[in-house]
């Protein structure tokens, strides 16, 4: 898992078992303590304290520069070049070995979980702040010949400007554009063939690729034609027949009304106090911090770290979770920033409870009722993770992108802040990858979140000439309220100052929504 494991002290794009260099994330190994099964507190370890943890990486540092190591690494090297073997597989017992006696001394176990505790410590400490930690991790990783770690120091607003030129540098050569658009128009013939993509979604992307005065971008293309092959129905590409607002509702319509009215067509809708904590007792439990540490203070959960302050003073996560990190020390931070203002550096979203916090997934199923139960049938399948939540404070913030999956969203405590922009604007809020540029996952966007193209900078405005074509919805999801966002609608999203807790269910798509979209007209 690239994503877990490029912010970690030592990453990697594969997996290696036992290995310094990469190993499976802990959301795949259970973490720290098996998912469903209560275990006593002293069994978490907690992460070394900054003074330990450079202490520690300092004699590590000493052994990776030594004179000994550097020859058994180049000799490593010069073998799996002759050999053709993976370097990263030949390197982490290698390492693992300088490594061994260092942990033992630290109290961590002397092997590959020795590793995991002492990759998220690091990156628990850089991002609470402990410069020379992360000095010593980019020395470590120089050392070891490893790509240095991202500049945290960057402002959101640059970072962004960084991804969005990176993918126009990508675009930029005009022989590669030209066969990117020989490959996109062969996707495009394949997945007719296939009976993947709906008829008149491939017919108004052919549109776009033959016809260069549109001006369409073909990150924007290569967005849409995903977006397609999902079952997204061609009005939405175009963007025809959608509402300018959210609509609103007082209260909760009938399951057939619901998907007639807004799952079907693909409007989004707030649902205004839907649940109360009697019908739904998490609404009243989840945000009780006693409640939590007695349920669940035993546990270690996914957190996103990698954090990016904006002008606006809030921390945009950019990332999928990639730190493990003490739920415990995860509430406490969230209360110093109740008290006291202190900034969460960390943000528990798009975390599965099942698989993180058990404990609360038994207490979302045993409710009267919940939003599944309720509207369910309106979709396909839900995701076989279960319910997910986002829980942060201060102000906590989301950059624009979309979700493949339809969404009922129910806020438990403080707000959500959310701008809607709805598929077909993907022709204008300059697609990135996320994959640094490299890869064709454009679901996400370079657009700065919450700002109008008037109130920006003339540079900004400069960079982003097409945002004046989009007109974002917003809305405010309050305690009680559900939400529902469709599949493939772009948005970013604002937590309030206190904290703020929400619990999306994520689902396919419904089948006949999957037709209607196969029927339109070409």
């Amino acid at each position: 898992r690239r994503e877990n494991n490029r912010f970690g002290f030592f990453c990697s794009s594969a997996p290696v078992a036992h290995s310094l260099m990469a190993l499976a994330s802990p959301a795949n190994t259970g973490g720290y303590g098996t998912p469903g099964k209560l275990e006593p507190a002293a069994a978490v370890p907690q992460d070394l304290p900054a003074e330990e943890l450079q202490s520690m990486l300092e004699e590590l540092l000493a052994q990776y520069t030594s004179d000994t190591f550097q020859d058994q690494l180049k000799q490593t090297y010069a073998a799996c070049a002759k050999q053709g073997i993976s370097l990263l597989a030949a390197m982490g017992p290698l390492v693992l070995q300088v490594q061994k006696p260092i942990f033992e001394k630290y109290g961590l176990p002397p092997d590959a979980r020795g590793v995991d505790l002492m990759k998220h410590a690091v990156q628990r400490r850089i991002c609470e702040g402990s410069r020379r930690v992360e000095e010593l991790a980019n020395q470590s990783r120089r050392a070891l010949g490893i790509e240095q770690l991202p500049d945290r120091q960057r402002s959101a607003e640059e970072t962004l400007a960084k991804s969005a030129d990176e993918t126009a540098a990508r675009f930029s050569d005009a022989d590669m554009l030209a066969g990117l658009r020989v490959k996109c128009q062969q996707m495009l013939e394949q997945s007719l063939a296939k009976g993947s993509m709906p008829p008149a979604c491939a017919s108004f992307l052919k549109e776009l690729l033959e016809d260069e005065k549109q001006g369409c971008s073909l990150p924007s293309i290569l967005c849409m034609v995903k977006m397609a092959n999902l079952g997204t129905h061609v009005s939405q590409l175009r963007g025809e027949g959608l509402p300018d607002t959210v609509a609103i509702l007082d209260e909760m319509p009938s399951s057939e009304k619901f998907f007639s009215d807004f799952v079907l067509p693909g409007h989004p809708v707030l649902i205004r106090g839907a649940f109360t904590a009697e019908r739904f007792a998490p609404l009243a439990k989840l945000p009780d911090f006693s409640y939590l540490r007695q349920k669940c203070s035993h546990r270690r959960v996914l957190v996103k770290s990698l954090g990016f302050t904006d002008e606006a003073g809030r921390s945009q996560f950019m990332t999928d979770p990639e730190l493990k990190l003490p739920f415990a020390a995860y509430l406490e931070a969230i209360e110093a920033c109740e008290d006291r203002g202190t900034p969460v550096p960390y943000y528990l979203g798009k975390v599965p409870v099942k698989a993180e916090l058990p404990e609360l997934a038994a207490e979302i199923e045993e409710a009267a009722t919940d939003p599944r139960r309720e509207y369910g049938g309106c979709f396909g399948e839900l995701l076989p993770e279960g319910v997910f939540t986002y829980f942060g404070c201060g102000r906590n913030s989301t950059s624009v992108h979309y979700d493949c999956h339809e969404n009922l969203m129910l806020c438990l405590c403080g707000t959500k802040k959310l701008w809607l922009y709805p598929p077909g604007d993907a022709r204008y809020v300059y697609p990135i990858s996320k994959d640094r540029g490299m890869g064709l996952d454009f679901s996400r966007s370079a657009l700065l979140p919450f700002q109008r193209f008037e109130d920006m900078s003339p540079e900004h405005q400069a960079r982003y000439p097409l945002l004046p074509k989009v007109s974002p919805r917003e809305i405010i999801v309050h305690p009680g309220d559900l939400f529902y966002l469709p599949s493939c609608w772009w948005h970013c999203v604002e937590g309030s100052e206190d904290r703020n807790i929400i619990l999306n269910w994520w689902f396919g798509l419904h089948p006949e929504k999957k037709q209607q979209a196969f029927a339109a007209r070409v």
